[in-house]
């Protein structure tokens, strides 16, 4: 799910994955040279071998710099345009030489460029390939006349070949630049539309949680509470490079947004012991305990249209473990350690803490000072020391946001 992005920013995204390709594609060619080189020593291909290792020196002077640029964090755009052009470059050096056949080839960047849905990009390199293409021909022709076609003069094969190749070039570069208005129009539709079936995903999490607040009101502002702590958590664990395999940016919103319905499951139970004014009996309280199985129903009986089948399950585990504990003396299942999945981890921290400084109908709230103490003396027995640690270190932060969501 991709709340709150922008289309720039999905474009943007695009680039990056399409500059990504682009560089293997040019660390690629440097493997053609060796079988070409190695080609002509055999006898297999009639290149000059000087030709054919000055072009492959070219190849990697390039790759080197692109190396350099993406080692530097070139900007993206600076990135994108140098493979393009790099990519025609080489190929126009090839085709200098008469006996490598390259044909079409000069229309590679342009097919290449349309990976990146830009119009004007792919605009730009095909003219930009087909100033290469001229120049390539004009040194080629007193190649070919020399070898190939003794009997005509190098304009006339010049004009010959690239007025023949210019009619090819125009026409596949047409279709290039149509191919990428295209599929950018096409990007352009499917990103509303996804965003149009997430806000209304979206949406119907939210209204979830509505109904707990509706339902309970202790229970409703424990959920904005814990939500806006959960995110806090979540954030400072990945800022401090923590769980970097799975702390993504994607993996915090979805955290976050599961947040929200991690007691769903609390809808199941009667208004008689939910809302008890009074300690509750070990029968009342195994009910209770119940709500962590009865969400996770909810959960994936009810979200099942939801497309995002990771957000899914992280809101299922979430439901299900946030009552588990690190030392394993926690319920449904007594998981322990690093066997409770990350999300549930953060959950359960959230969860605890928000319920020792807020009121219940049946006991008192404790004092900011007590809840932060006892955080600490739980760490390694019901939580993650290394969350206990972060959570201690964002204080200032929880605080505000217990004093704010009164």
């Amino acid at each position: 799910m991709t709340q709150g992005r922008s289309k720039e920013e999905f474009f943007v995204e695009n680039d990056l994955k399409a500059n990504t390709l682009v560089r293997r594609i040019m660390y690629g060619m440097i493997g053609i040279w060796p079988l070409l080189i190695a080609g002509s020593f055999i006898g297999a291909f009639h290149i000059s071998i000087k030709n054919t290792l000055s072009t492959f020196l070219m190849t990697v002077l390039v790759d080197l710099i692109l190396l350099l640029l993406t080692f530097r964090k070139a900007p993206p755009k600076i990135i994108k345009y140098y493979c393009l052009i790099s990519i025609e470059l080489v190929v126009a050096t090839m085709a200098i030489f008469p006996r490598i056949g390259i044909n079409m080839s000069y229309i590679v960047a342009p097919v290449i460029s349309c990976i990146y849905f830009d119009k004007k990009l792919t605009k730009r390199i095909a003219i930009y390939g087909y100033f290469m293409m001229i120049f390539a021909w004009f040194f080629r022709s007193k190649g070919l006349v020399e070898y190939a076609y003794p009997d005509s003069t190098r304009w006339n094969c010049f004009f010959a070949f690239s007025c023949g190749f210019s009619i090819e070039y125009a026409t596949l570069a047409v279709i290039c630049v149509t191919i990428s208005k295209r599929a950018r129009l096409l990007s352009e539709k499917l990103f509303s539309r996804n965003n149009k079936i997430e806000r209304m995903q979206t949406e119907m999490i939210y209204s979830f949680a509505n109904l707990i607040e509706s339902r309970d009101d202790v229970t409703g502002k424990h959920v904005k509470r814990t939500s806006a702590y959960v995110k806090v958590v979540a954030e400072a664990l990945r800022s401090s490079g923590f769980y970097f395999d799975e702390l993504d940016d994607t993996y915090v919103e979805y955290i976050c947004l599961a947040a929200p319905i991690h007691d769903i499951g609390k809808i199941r139970i009667p208004d008689a012991v939910l809302l008890k004014p009074a300690q509750l009996t070990d029968e009342e309280y195994a009910l209770i305990k119940t709500h962590t199985i009865r969400g996770e129903e909810i959960i994936r009986k009810t979200l099942t249209n939801i497309e995002n089948k990771e957000f899914l399950e992280c809101a299922a585990h979430v439901a299900l473990y946030h009552h588990e504990k690190w030392d394993g003396t926690g319920y449904p299942e007594g998981l322990e350690g690093r066997n409770i999945p990350l999300c549930a981890r953060i959950m359960a921290i959230a969860d605890v803490f928000d319920a020792l400084v807020s009121e219940r109908y049946y006991k008192g709230a404790m004092s900011l000072n007590e809840a932060f103490q006892r955080i600490e003396d739980s760490s390694g027995t019901h939580f993650e020391p290394l969350i206990v640690d972060v959570f201690l270190e964002k204080r200032n932060e929880i605080e505000e946001i217990c004093r704010l969501n009164r």
